[in-house]
């Protein structure tokens, strides 16, 4: 009889385990503001979940053309919004505020970080991934994908294989380039430091790259990896007066165009 109750037991057991592992579904069209915890949430056809500031999910699973948004600072006692997010297929996941500790991108899935924190993001097979704000402390590109840096802070970023980064705003402690990995900084004034240099447009050996961007905003890369595959290629953009002088002369030149085909 004690052996009997004791399988029961166990039995109720896994069936509540089970169950707090599947804990929301969203697929169709659903949407959901995620407000409170929960261990799993799965997202599916074009689902859509916002998780707040009180929401927590440990494990979130993006399929098919669903998304998952961090949309506000965490406030709930696990100090973050999202534990492990997992992308699949032509999924979507963005940050905006708050904190994801783990994503990770497969496909061709689409990522982007306009604020808060990822802890660890690995960008995997041919999916994107944008930074426009906020922090990334470790972002690992691998096999075919891509990675577009136009603002926010990276603290180590790595590219292997056949991956392509564009880097044109923002902070990036340190640079890796590995495998086939093509890397392009479009900035001015560029200076390298130590053993660093540049010959032509590309950038030989490993060291501190110094410059600016766009803006004229002083930026500072430490490239601590640059195999002889790899590819770190520098694009030169027009200061900003030389910009706004690019752009005047050409409002002359189309309003000279106009006088002229007036007169005609």
């Amino acid at each position: 009889m004690n052996a009997v109750r004791t399988l029961l037991a166990a039995g109720a057991v896994l069936l509540a385990a089970e169950t707090a592992r599947a804990d929301f579904i969203l697929n169709g069209t659903q949407h959901m503001a995620v407000t409170t915890a929960h261990n799993t949430g799965t997202l599916l056809d074009f689902g859509w979940a916002d998780v707040l500031g009180p929401g927590y999910i440990a494990n979130a699973n993006v399929y098919d053309n669903a998304r998952l948004r961090v949309t506000q600072p965490a406030t709930s006692v696990y100090g973050k919004n999202v534990l492990t997010a997992r992308v699949y297929e032509n999924g979507h996941a963005a940050v905006l505020a708050g904190r994801i500790d783990y994503l990770y991108t497969y496909d061709t899935t689409t990522a982007g970080v306009s604020g808060g924190l990822v802890g660890y993001m690995n960008v995997r097979q041919n999916s994107d991934a944008f930074v426009l704000g906020g922090t990334v402390s470790t972002l690992l590109s691998q096999h075919s994908s891509s990675v577009d840096i136009r603002g926010g802070s990276i603290a180590s970023l790595e590219n292997q294989a056949t991956t392509t980064a564009d880097i044109s705003g923002g902070s990036v402690g340190t640079l890796a380039a590995r495998g086939f990995a093509v890397v392009t900084i479009h900035g001015m004034d560029f200076q390298p430091m130590g053993a660093l240099s540049i010959v032509g447009d590309e950038v030989n050996g490993t060291g501190v790259l110094k410059g600016k961007w766009a803006n004229g905003t002083p930026w500072s890369i430490n490239i601590t990896a640059n195999d002889a595959t790899a590819t770190i290629q520098l694009d030169v953009v027009p200061e900003p007066i030389t910009a706004s002088l690019l752009g005047v002369g050409g409002l002359a030149l189309l309003a000279g165009a106009i006088r002229r085909r007036r007169q005609a």
